[in-house]
């Protein structure tokens, strides 16, 4: 059986390894490194502590009897008589202008016909080749399969 694949070696026989093994290698050592000394290397941030604040029962007389404690509302305000309204302004009155009377215009001229093209000359029977032989028909392609 044949390896898959063999490192080259240089003259003096040192295997050379490929550049990017050695690239994966140290990172991947960096990457386990990282997270079997990442505690020691770098703090955590812990959320602040939740705040708590106290607060009691009261039954539905307790706070009826809180409500009532409390001042009313005071006097509403008197309303604000609305602003008078402005007088309109008189517009000028605007007659139209007269209507403008077209200009009669003389009818077109008539176009004359062009002159018709003349019919080119038929072409011989296979295009004027004796030993031609006719083209094949082929027929229409035939129609696609129902799905």
């Amino acid at each position: 059986m044949v390896p898959r694949s063999t490192p080259a070696a240089d003259k003096a026989g040192h295997v050379q390894r490929d550049t990017g093994t050695i690239i994966s290698g140290a990172g991947h050592a960096a990457l386990i490194l990282w997270v079997v000394l990442g505690d020691f290397l770098f703090t955590r941030n812990d959320a602040p502590p939740v705040q708590v604040a106290e607060v009691s029962l009261m039954t539905s007389a307790e706070f009826d009897a809180m409500a009532a404690s409390v001042p009313s509302t005071p006097d509403p305000v008197p309303a604000v008589e609305p602003a008078p309204t402005p007088e309109p302004i008189p517009v000028p009155e605007v007659t139209p202008p007269d209507p403008v009377q077209p200009e009669e215009t003389p009818p077109p001229e008539p176009v004359p016909e062009p002159d018709p093209l003349p019919v080119p000359d038929p072409l011989p029977e296979n295009n004027g080749a004796a030993d031609a032989e006719p083209l094949p028909v082929v027929p229409d392609a035939p129609p696609p399969a129902p799905p």
